[in-house]
């Protein structure tokens, strides 16, 4: 048995990069996982090479977010896993080599994360139920 087997996850801005690496481990470990980003194709694309389901959205659009919580939940009848990872475009490189600019987060961040984390007062009903706002943050399952 793997270690997510009847697990359901969301991972936001997982077309590619760290998102869609994070939405790998989750599929290797056995969870049913949903991708969002942006781009229909590119999105498309990484979720027929990882084994996920595509959702084209937009992470400051609210009413995706509920028709997205709607689908995950009426297909699957939970979620156990939201893992945040859309966000800013900031640069990955060494902590000296970036200004402050670079790497703070607009004032509003928090506040988005917090509503997305409180997507439906149904997934609060699951006691597994993580939601996670730094990709660093997933397990090596």
């Amino acid at each position: 048995m793997k270690t997510l087997e009847n697990q359901t996850a969301i991972v936001t801005g997982a077309s590619r990069g760290y998102g869609k690496g994070i939405a790998q481990a989750l599929t290797d470990a056995g969870a049913k996982v949903w991708i969002t980003g942006r781009n229909a194709e590119t999105l498309e694309n990484a979720a027929r090479e990882i084994g996920a389901t595509p959702f084209v959205a937009d992470v400051n659009d609210g009413a995706a977010w509920d028709r997205l919580i709607a689908e995950v939940t009426g297909a699957q009848g939970r979620l156990d896993i939201l893992i945040n990872n859309a966000g800013e475009g900031v640069s990955i490189a060494p902590l000296t080599d970036q200004s402050d600019e670079a790497i703070v987060l607009p004032s509003d961040w928090f506040d988005r994360t917090a509503v997305i984390c409180d997507a439906s007062p149904d997934v609060h009903d699951n006691p597994n139920f993580r939601c996670e706002t730094n990709p660093y943050f997933v397990e090596s399952f």
